[in-house]
């Protein structure tokens, strides 16, 4: 199958260690396996800020399939689609209200502008 490349193979090809995993050049050999570990903690915002944590990131969505019944992997071309679902309730989240969206970013674009403003102010 040559699935996997090789690394001596990829060096008399002239490519450095950081170059050899290039999945969608026309010379590659295969894939470059390596070993490593990347950690993503996820918290809500309240408690990051009480602990001091980096926020890194926001997370408009997340879900698991971890009882044995759910689907892990989601659908070919539809993504988080095929998992994701709009929880009704008698109380509209106003972020999918289009009109509520533009007042807020007028809002915070306002609010930006009159703190440029105060900053200028302040380095005459």
């Amino acid at each position: 199958m040559k699935a996997t490349s090789n690394s001596e193979t990829e060096l008399a090809m002239g490519r450095e260690p950081t170059e050899m995993s290039q999945p969608t050049t026309t010379t590659r050999a295969g894939f470059m396996e390596s070993q490593g570990v990347g950690v993503h903690i996820v918290m809500s915002a309240k408690t990051a800020l009480e602990l001091g944590c980096p926020i890194r990131g926001i997370l408009a969505f997340t879900s698991t399939s971890t009882d044995k019944a759910g689907r892990s992997i989601p659908a070919p071309g539809r993504g988080a689609l095929s998992i994701a679902r709009e929880v009704h309730s008698k109380h509209p989240s106003p972020v999918l209200d289009i009109g509520y969206c533009a007042r807020q970013i007028s809002f915070r674009r306002k609010q930006i502008g009159d703190w440029l403003a105060f900053e200028q102010e302040q380095l005459k």
